[in-house]
Formats: structure tokens, sequence, C-alpha cells
């Protein structure tokens, strides 16, 4: 069963309990009650005044063990502070900061001194480009005494990652999708440009690369018309077993809106356009994301749609899905079905999809802030009747779930969920057995601008696992969970990276042996990145 956190229920995000100052001297300093903040300050997000003490200035609550140093001299990550979990490392200057700080190529002590003593094989940094095959297997493997490689039939076998095949990317990416989108047994990706005007497929082939892009409005200068990419989902829209893909766009003119366009996966070519283009030009704000998935209970997967709506709501739509329209050049998604409700956020983070009930219908999940306070609400339509939402609950979130991945994290048939900060927290939320989800155990997980959380096993172990990757420094990470709803943050798997990663990873077979492969896309040095456990230079 999910193991819980009580200290979760009671500390704030981040901040130990049990400060003990009073008076106009307590601001900044940690809290947990009003009375401990004097007559002139309330304890807000567990910091007296809301802000954090650093040096002359004050830092807002969330720059607070997010992962990140802010305070020149460190004292926002100090380790005791954030809750003194795992190893750590002292300073010179007496400041005890996280193992994961160690070696990490970037000076975190004032003095230097996390970096002085670090030979080449301890700094987590991406292997430099023109290295040998034998020095990249050094530099850039690491081992999980925890969660031991299982996939290979051999326990105890270490992990050993090469840096694979590395393609041209694309700018601001909002992560890597994988799955076969062409007629073969080959692992294809797929990179969209966030605010771009791309959607690029790539086809990995005996042959060598096939790279493709989307074009949604045929006969226009670009691919979308005068609309941005902002999101790229997978379903199987005609119900053949293989995945087809949809690409949400919008443009900001009174005509534009949004648009969202289905293509269709055909045997030995790329996906091709299936059906009318969907078009909303309703005057809300700008597209946040979409959703695509059975809502309804008829095996169809129907659209949800996600904007503001000018003031401090979001206004979300789901509208039914029918694989008989695009034979008769109708759009697969109805627009006269939709089914709209607002709910509080001031602020988007991220939506998933999730079987709740376990009865093959999929719910919402929304999460962002309503003012200052991070939530997580969770959603359902009905389409029968008089066509409604209802909010089934809404969650306050210890930590922000700026990254949302849905799995089985326990070892009951119900789907679980888990969050992932852009500070590198994660915490893991248990279903119920139907009956609604429990905050879990906060795993400080590591990496700074952290994004792209997926659950996945990784090292084939029965347990699922927590892949995303980092920015600061650039990194791809998975922490190996445990089968009860947490993971080791002490042995995590480490990879560098030479370029920042950014969005979702992708888990999948690419060099053809049983142990998962790491796809990720890069940003200012925009590429398409694949650590495989195979030594594959042959490949394009």
């Amino acid at each position: 069963m999910f193991r819980l956190s009580a200290l979760a229920f009671a500390a704030a995000s981040g901040v130990s309990l049990g400060a003990c100052f009073v008076g106009e001297s307590a601001a900044g300093l940690p809290c947990t009650a009003d009375v401990q903040c004097g007559v002139e300050l309330s304890c807000i997000d567990g910091l007296c005044g809301g802000e954090f003490a650093c040096g002359d200035e004050m830092l807002p609550a969330d720059d607070i063990c997010n992962g990140i140093i802010d305070c020149p001299d460190g004292s926002d990550e100090d380790w005791d502070l954030c809750d003194g979990e795992g190893e750590f490392f002292l300073c010179d200057e007496d400041l005890a900061l996280p193992i994961s700080f160690l070696c990490n190529g970037v000076e975190d002590c004032e003095d230097g001194s996390d970096e002085l003593e670090c030979d080449e094989e301890d700094t987590e940094t991406g292997t430099a480009e023109g290295t040998t095959e034998e020095e990249t297997a050094e530099e850039t493997t690491e081992t999980s005494e925890e969660g031991p490689n299982l996939c290979e039939g051999t326990p105890g076998t270490e992990f050993e990652y090469f840096d694979g095949p590395t393609q041209t990317g694309l700018d601001n990416p909002l992560g890597v999708i994988v799955g076969q989108f062409v007629g073969d047994n080959a692992t294809d990706a797929i990179v969209g440009s966030k605010g771009g005007v791309v959607v690029r497929l790539y086809q990995f082939t005996m042959g060598g690369l096939n790279m493709t892009e989307f074009v949604g409005e045929e006969g226009a200068a670009l691919a979308f018309g005068d609309r941005n990419v902002v999101d790229v989902k997978t379903a199987d829209l005609d119900l053949n077993g293989t995945e087809d893909v949809i690409i949400a766009a919008y443009g900001s003119s009174e005509t534009d809106g949004v648009g969202v366009y289905s293509f269709q996966a055909v045997d030995d070519d790329a996906p091709q356009l299936y059906g009318a283009n969907f078009y909303d030009p309703t005057p809300l704000g700008e597209l946040q994301a979409i959703e695509v998935g059975d809502l309804s209970g008829d095996n169809r997967p129907d659209l949800v749609t996600v904007r503001p709506d000018g003031t401090e709501t979001m206004t979300v739509v789901a509208y039914i899905g029918n694989p008989n329209n695009p034979p008769l050049s109708l759009g697969y998604f109805e627009t006269v079905t939709g089914v709209s409700t607002s709910v509080e956020l001031s602020e988007f983070h991220d939506t998933a999809l999730i079987d709740a009930n376990d009865d093959g219908v999929l719910e919402l999940l929304i999460s962002g802030l309503a003012g200052s306070d991070a939530v997580l609400y969770h959603l359902s339509p009905d389409f029968e009747g008089v066509p409604a939402w209802t909010l089934i609950d809404s969650y306050p979130m210890m930590v922000p779930a700026q990254s949302i991945a849905v799995g089985n994290i326990d070892d009951d048939p119900f789907e679980d969920f888990a969050v992932l900060s852009f500070g590198g927290v994660i915490q893991t939320w248990g279903n119920m057995m139907g009956n609604g989800f429990m905050m879990g155990p906060e795993m400080l997980a590591g990496g700074g601008e952290t994004s792209g959380l997926n659950l996945h096993d990784v090292n084939c172990d029965g347990n699922t696992d927590f892949a995303y990757v980092a920015r600061n420094p650039s990194q791809v990470r998975v922490v190996f969970g445990d089968g009860v709803g947490s993971g080791d943050i002490d042995e995590p798997l480490v990879l560098g990276s030479s370029g920042e990663p950014q969005g979702q990873v992708g888990v999948a077979s690419f060099d053809m042996d049983s142990t998962p492969d790491l796809f990720y896309a890069t940003d200012n040095s925009p590429e398409l990145r694949i650590w495989t456990s195979t030594d594959i230079p042959m490949m394009p």
C-alpha cells in the first residue's frame, strides 16, 4: 500500500518546523504558526511575512529549498532548513548543503570548496564532443546500488549508458514523445517547439534518419498558418491499435484562436492529416494545453482545452471525438459538443488524464496557482443529459505541480500520480481505491529548473521510477522507486548533458535490448539526444 508522510500535512514545502522567533526580527524566518511571527506579521508558506531573509534582501518562498542557490551565502538551500534528508556536505564557512551540490560543476559554497577536490569522474557533467567510446562510457555512467539494472536478466548488473544518436532539435522544446508512428517496428520520436511553428517527426531506420515536419494548414506560408505550437499529444483516433498525433496551436488575432490538427498514422509514411481541422475562435486567453483521451466512456478519444478567461480563472472545455467524422471530411472533434467549466487558477502549471476508478474512463487533473497557493483540481465531464463538469476534489499542494505524471506507483491496480516542482522536488499522490488521492512522501530529488516528469520502470525491478530533466546543472535524472510511493534519492541515475534539457523525457527501447533508453530535447543548443544502453556508433 501507499506509504504516507505525516509531516507533509503539517509542514510547508521545503521549510523545517519549529521556529521560535517573535517580533519584527522574525521577518523572513521559518514558522509554523502566526503566533511565532509577532503581532505585525503572519506565518505565510512557512515563513514569517511570506518571504525569506537573505542578507539585506528578502526572497519569495518559492525560491527556498528549490535546488537553486539564490542567496550569496547559500542559506536558502541549507540542509537543515530544507528538512535535512539524505547526506550533506559542509562548506568551509560551516554552511551545510545537500550532497547533490558536491562536485556538480557549480560553485555553491561561497569559497567554492564544494568543487575543490573533484575528480573528473565525480562531476555530473556531460561528455565533451570528441571523446573516445571508452571515455564516454566511463564519464557518463552512474550506478545505483538501491536500484540495480535487472533488465538484462542478471541481478545486480550496473547501468551503463552511452551518448547515443544526436540530431538537430528545435528551440524551446516541449520534450520528446516516443512511439511507433510509421508502419515499422522502430521507435520514432516527435519534438514540438512551444511557441514556434514546427513539430518534427524523427524516424530512425537501418538506412538512416528520416525527418518530417507536420503541416496542418496546407498551402499556407507556415505549417499552422498564423498560429504557434502549444501542445502535442498522441492517441488512437481511428481505433486501429496505432497511435495518431494531435497538435494544438494558437493565434492571437480575433479570427485565429485555437487550431487543433489531427494526423493519422499510415504504413510506410509520416502521419497524414485526418479529417477537417478543429477551430475555436472564442475570444478567451492564450491556449495553455490540451489533453486527449476517453472522458465519455465510449472508447473514443475526446479533447480537452485549457485557456484563461481574462480573470483569475481558467476555462476548461471538453469536446466529443468521433472517428466516423474524418471519412466525411468532418473534424474528428465535434465543436458543438463542448462542455465548459472554470477553475480558480491565476497561473497555469500542467494537466494530465487519469483513470481514477480503474474503469477505463479518464478524468482531468489540472494544476497551478490560485493567488499565491499551489493547488490541483480533479475534474470529470458528463456528456449525458445536461452536459456539465463535476469538480471531484481540489488538493492544496505542498510541492507545486509544475509537472504531473500518471502511473501505478504502488501495488494496487489503481492509477496514482506524482508531481515535480521547478526546484527538483517530487511528491507522490496515492489513489485510495477510487476514493480520492492521499498525499505521499516528498522527495528532494535534486537538480534545478527541472521538468518533464515521466513515470516508468527504468531498471526492470517491477517498481515505477521517476525520470526527469534538469537545466541547472544540465542532466537527465532517474530516481528509482520503491514500489510503495517513494524512491531512493541518495542513489539516483544521473546522466550529464552538453545542452540544456527541457520538457518531457521519453523512455523506450531504441537499441533493441531490454534496458529502456532515454530520449530528451535540449534548448539554446537545440538537439534531440538519446542515452542508449548499447554503444551504437553506427546509428545516425
